[in-house]
């Protein structure tokens, strides 16, 4: 499939998405909302933390605001667009991946968009209205913003796919890629500031979390050219892993590791 075929799939499951979605808009609304509330006890959290203290290693409640946008917003909108990131072990343990082996799509591109989450777009909502508060309201910061956080998404789904295709090798029951990407969540949701030495190290290179949040937080802040040059490699470098994995792993899937057959 050329590169035009494959958008035109991509956005075709999109807009059934979508409309699914529209079909139990009761449904769709009290889940959004949930996910909406949940995300301003965080806030709150951290708004009471920060009347007793000015600052946190060097970061501001502003960062911590522009730290929740970021990973409200990418992981909303992956949730709801690329609803199966988070449940990559599952598909595999319970043999749902044959149905895509049957088709002539890209299987891990029709994977990841063939499920939506409803709830994600609370998270999206969540995450727009924080950065609306947070962002100087000029072209450049909002282009800037728009660029980093596809890029965090980008690298947030990879991760997930990397962790869920871990099940080719190890197997389970969808419990690691859940804790792992739990973990991640959490982690990222803290100030970047405060992760120094090798574990800063670690979570700029085998686990890239600071390229969620806490480098997309440093290039808004005070933009730097080299910043950005990491956030694009560790994009690609993130995607590259997590397609390399996958299809490895698939090889083994395809070889005998059916666990359950749907027919």
């Amino acid at each position: 499939m050329g590169v035009k075929g494959f958008i035109e799939f991509i956005v075709a499951y999109m807009k059934v998405n979508i409309q699914a979605a529209m079909e139990y808009r009761s449904s769709f609304i009290i889940r959004a909302v949930g996910m909406f509330l949940n995300d301003a006890v965080w806030i709150i959290f951290w708004a009471i933390i920060f009347l007793k203290f000015q600052s946190i290693n060097g970061w501001s409640f502003n960062e911590i605001l522009l730290l929740f946008s970021f990973i409200t917003t990418g992981f909303g909108f992956a949730t709801f667009f690329f609803g199966n990131w988070q449940k990559i072990a599952d598909v595999i343990i319970n043999g749902k991946l044959d149905y895509y082996l049957t088709l002539p799509k890209p299987i891990l591109a029709h994977l990841l968009v063939s499920r939506s989450e409803i709830s994600g777009l609370g998270d999206f909502a969540f995450g727009v209205i924080l950065a609306l508060f947070v962002l100087p309201h000029t072209l450049y910061a909002v282009g800037l913003y728009i660029l980093l956080t596809i890029m965090s998404m980008i690298i947030l789904v990879s991760v997930g796919v990397a962790i869920g295709s871990l099940t080719f090798f190890i197997g389970g029951t969808g419990d690691l890629q859940d804790t792992i990407i739990n973990s991640v969540i959490a982690i990222s949701t803290y100030p970047f500031s405060i992760f120094e030495g090798y574990l800063r190290i670690i979570l700029l290179t085998a686990v890239p979390i600071g390229f969620l949040t806490g480098i997309p937080v440093e290039i808004l802040q005070s933009f730097n050219p080299t910043l950005i040059f990491y956030m694009v490699i560790a994009t690609i470098a993130a995607v590259i892993a997590a397609i390399t994995i996958f299809k490895i792993g698939l090889r083994r899937y395809e070889s005998g590791n059916l666990i359950n057959v749907q027919v």
